[in-house]
């Protein structure tokens, strides 16, 4: 009897595997979608600094700037309660 919940929660394991893979390949999928969409390219300017790239690599590195700034400060909030 005991053994049932632990077979049960393996199958449940490995569906949700396979959920988590369609929806990583659905994501890849959309970001593809959305890159190709996006390839003229834009001027940026900082200060003295300024260059033009595609519209793609200005969106996805401003995501991932957003993205380890959010990570350094939640980590740096973790550290200010313990």
């Amino acid at each position: 009897m005991t053994l049932l919940p632990k077979v049960l929660l393996q199958v449940s394991r490995c569906n949700m595997q396979y959920v988590a893979s369609a929806l990583a390949i659905l994501l890849a999928i959309v970001v593809l979608i959305f890159g190709f969409q996006n390839l003229e390219s834009v001027s940026v300017a900082f200060l003295a600094w300024s260059t033009s790239l595609p519209k793609i690599f200005l969106i996805l590195g401003s995501y991932l700037f957003g993205m380890i700034s959010g990570w350094g400060l939640l980590g740096l909030m973790k550290a200010a309660v313990n």
